[in-house]
């Protein structure tokens, strides 16, 4: 339902296919568009508001306007196009504040609209493919719901405090990403002095290159029981 102070008003049968026509009210005169009675002589589609900055009233159909025409036409305003920066003039009584960008740059945004989909849930996001940003993973709805999962751990390396999700995959991470690049960097390997086969290691590992692969230590393992 609109909002406002709004009441319906009925239109007139005369008004010989103008679309337009004074009638009476209990504020006064106000001329109002009957395109819409079909010759009922109704038109529950129109309602009334008042202009915020003159108490004009402002008869409307489907949304409230802010301001009356005058209002409106008042006071132009200029703004810049976050794309290009070109100049835009506006007016100050627009119903939805300053444009973002100019009619160019929209329709070159438009021609760029592609659709994704939620890598949860699988629903269709539809995206700009403008280069700034990647398609984006997941729907609103999917991003509400994991951002109510963010936890934090510490990094087992250094204790820096590390956000993740408990509905990962994977559980929560060992080591924050500097840890994990620092490493990646001293990845190695050996070989495994029973079978030869390739061992990777960490050079900064607590206990120095492993001696045996992992089949190898369960044979000797299973060897001494």
């Amino acid at each position: 339902m609109p909002y406002g102070d709004f009441v319906n008003h009925p239109s007139c049968r005369t008004c010989s296919g103008s679309g337009k026509k004074e009638i009476s009210t209990t504020r006064g005169q106000i001329l109002v568009d009957c395109k819409k009675c079909n010759g009922s002589g109704v038109n529950y589609d129109l309602y009334s508001g008042r202009c915020e900055r003159c108490g004009t009233e402002v008869v409307y159909k489907d949304h409230k306007p802010k301001y009356c025409k005058s209002c409106k036409e008042a006071t132009t305003m200029t703004t810049r196009c976050e794309d290009c920066g070109t100049t835009i003039t506006y007016s100050a009584g627009g119903q939805y504040g300053p444009p973002k960008r100019c009619k160019d740059c929209k329709a070159r945004r438009e021609a760029n609209k592609r659709t994704t989909n939620c890598e949860d849930c699988g629903a269709s996001i539809p995206y700009y493919a403008d280069g700034k940003f990647d398609p984006p993973k997941r729907c609103s709805a999917c991003k509400a719901k994991r951002e109510a999962n963010k936890r934090t751990t510490n990094c087992e390396d250094c204790g820096t405090s590390i956000p993740y999700y408990v509905d990962s995959k994977y559980g929560p991470p060992k080591r924050c990403s500097a840890c994990k690049a620092k490493r990646e960097a001293n990845k190695r390997t050996t070989n495994c002095e029973d079978c030869g086969e390739s061992i990777p290691y960490y050079a900064d590992a607590k206990y120095g290159p492993p001696k045996r692969c992992s089949t190898c230590k369960g044979k000797q393992t299973n060897s001494t029981l």
